[in-house]
């Protein structure tokens, strides 16, 4: 129930950050994103748990770098965003690590976090099946 508190709080502070586009705001989502949800990933998986560090590492350091906004490459500057977090100019600060066009609009820390986050998928998957395999092997010897 806990870890399900932490984790409205982080969306609660990524659904304010994303409205206002605050640096207060945006720093205070990544630190709580850092020190809260990461954690539980990595203990659950580290080699996942580890990419989406390093996604999310790279996402808190592009947006803090550039004031609470995300930069965004080879989109044009007619494109109206929906929110005041992504900046259109394609000016900024490591803009390597912002959005990009050519990613379908994601950030190279946005494919660390999917990766990751297929990992994680895929391993609790397998998990599930061996552990449905060894239980139907027990009742069969039963």
């Amino acid at each position: 129930m806990k870890f399900y508190v932490k984790l409205a709080c982080v969306m609660c502070l990524c659904a304010i950050w994303k409205a206002t586009a605050s640096l207060a705001f945006c720093y205070l989502f990544w630190t709580t994103t850092l020190v809260w949800a990461v954690r539980y990933i990595v203990q659950a998986k580290p080699i996942a748990g580890l990419v989406m560090l390093l996604g999310v590492t790279c996402n808190a350091l592009v947006t803090l770098w550039n004031a609470g906004v995300m930069p965004t490459v080879g989109v044009p500057s007619s494109f109206q965003p929906a929110l005041p977090v992504w900046n259109v100019s394609g000016r900024g600060q490591l803009l390597a690590l912002g959005d990009h066009a050519a990613f379908q609009g994601c950030s190279i820390g946005d494919l660390c976090l999917i990766a990751g986050l297929l990992s994680l998928v895929v391993w609790k998957l397998a998990s599930a099946f061996r552990q449905s395999k060894a239980a139907e092997r027990h009742h069969l010897r039963s």
